[in-house]
């Protein structure tokens, strides 16, 4: 399995590269404040007229399949549960979901925007995943895994990602770079068990796409009513 997904090889862009294709290809003005992100580069925009978008900047290794999976599936979303807080995406000037951008190093990268969400992370509260809010983000998570029913994509399972369970005997090799002999032994057993009996019955399942990463660092909360 490979560990490319843990690269991050950010896209290189100087702040007035992105306000141009921003300008060019969405007619986006305003002002730009880079947010933190693991393999693209993004940024909130708050416009001219007011409104805040979501720039973002695919790493130029990530496959376009990649990137159009998870468009595709945010519009999914949006059609089947227009209530549900995630983002939406926004279209260019062209009337398309993403477009291709080159920077002044020549690579190419894809470019999106997205509507943005207000909130506060949960990991800043003092009140972080406490019990209420552990209900309300699985019952949220819940929601929209229920949206995603019947949602497919030719690039759902073409990712070889880390994180996808039914690779993970793919890691026994990196066990082997742990230092600790009893930190190694357990995890030979946990793959183990996973090859003789999770797998099996794993394998028997139906399966659809769902959101498995929410978390304390990458969910948010309304700032007004964190429970909700």
């Amino acid at each position: 399995m490979s560990s490319e997904t843990l690269k991050r090889n950010l896209p290189r862009f100087e702040l007035d590269e992105v306000r141009s294709a921003a300008r060019e290809l969405y007619g986006i003005r305003g002002e730009f404040s880079s947010q933190s992100s693991e393999r693209d580069l993004s940024w909130k925009v708050r416009l001219d007229d007011g409104d805040t978008v979501v720039l973002k900047i695919a790493n130029a290794a990530e496959p376009e399949a990649t990137v159009d999976f998870q468009v595709r599936a945010l519009e999914h979303i949006a059609a089947r549960n227009e209530r549900l807080p995630v983002p939406r995406m926004v279209s260019s000037g062209n009337g398309r979901p993403y477009e291709w951008i080159e920077s002044r190093g020549g690579d190419r990268h894809i470019l999106r925007v997205l509507s943005y969400l207000p909130g506060d992370v949960i990991e800043t509260r003092a009140d972080a995943l406490c019990g209420r809010m552990r209900f309300a983000l699985g019952a949220l998570v819940a929601e929209l895994d229920l949206a995603l029913r019947g949602f497919f994509h030719p690039a759902a399972r073409s990712n070889d990602h880390l994180w996808d369970l039914t690779r993970c005997l793919e890691l026994r090799a990196q066990v082997e770079l742990l230092a600790d002999a009893e930190l190694r032994a357990l995890c030979h057993r946990v793959l183990d068990h996973a090859e003789t009996s999770v797998l099996p019955q794993l394998q028997q399942l139906r399966w659809q796409v769902i959101h498995q990463d929410a978390d304390a660092r990458n969910a948010l909360v309304d700032s007004n009513d964190p429970h909700k």
